[in-house]
């Protein structure tokens, strides 16, 4: 299979890059101008979201697109370059896919959007309330992917609580942790789901599995576990 991969220079997408590769797909890594690209081999399209001429030319031939690529807190806590990017962008790639054949779009998104649950379990249907701007325009990326786009396979996966080799956000926290640097705030009974990166990268692969369309999966650990621990 002929994928196209944006965020494959990030974390999780370096993950998914690999494993990809392993299983013997040709990987396109779109990459953001200027990013770092990376340990894996493989090709590589620096290109911007907005710039629809260059992602028309990325997306050539792929048969699958899985888009990764976001603005996180980390790189800006403005609302115009959250929804620029991770709004407006994704419409951008959704279009340019269309364009260039169709086929599968596996929107990585993030159970975050769901802010604080009014019912446990959580439900893939139940009510989005996300409760910061980075949420809100995720959740707004993910209403992009429900537009008409005839002829394309759109699946939307939202991770949660993702970690393992290679995440600078875990460890600053184990860090902290190991300074005696680390505030828990209430009791650390509250619960929180893990989910190893691997484990992850399998559940976005199987969100390509024939047949899914304009579906919407949590993935994450089976358990939840209290957050002192």
């Amino acid at each position: 299979m002929k994928v196209a991969l944006t965020g494959a220079s990030g974390f999780l997408g370096q993950h998914l890059l690999a494993r990809l590769k392993r299983s013997g797909c040709h990987v396109r890594g779109l990459l953001r101008p200027g990013s770092a690209a990376g340990s894996e081999e493989g090709e590589r399209y620096p290109v911007g979201l907005h710039d629809s001429a260059a992602l028309l030319d990325a997306l050539q031939g792929a048969e699958a697109v899985i888009h990764l690529a976001a603005c996180n807190w980390r790189e800006s806590r403005q609302w115009s370059p959250l929804v620029r990017v991770n709004q407006l962008g994704t419409r951008n790639l959704l279009q340019a896919a269309q364009r260039a054949g169709g086929g599968s779009f596996l929107h990585c998104s993030s159970a975050g959007i769901h802010g604080l649950p009014q019912r446990l379990p959580l439900q893939e249907e139940d009510e989005v309330r996300p409760v910061s701007l980075l949420r809100r325009s995720l959740a707004l990326g993910e209403q992009e992917t429900r537009a008409h786009f005839p002829g394309m396979r759109v699946v939307v996966a939202r991770p949660n609580g993702v970690y393992g080799p290679g995440n600078p956000n875990l460890l600053r926290l184990f860090q902290d942790i190991r300074a005696e640097r680390f505030l828990m705030i209430g009791s650390g009974r509250q619960q929180t789901h893990l989910s190893y990166v691997e484990d992850v990268v399998a559940g976005l692969l199987a969100c390509l599995y024939p047949g899914q369309h304009q579906r919407v999966y949590f993935i994450g650990s089976p358990s939840a576990l209290p957050l002192g621990q």
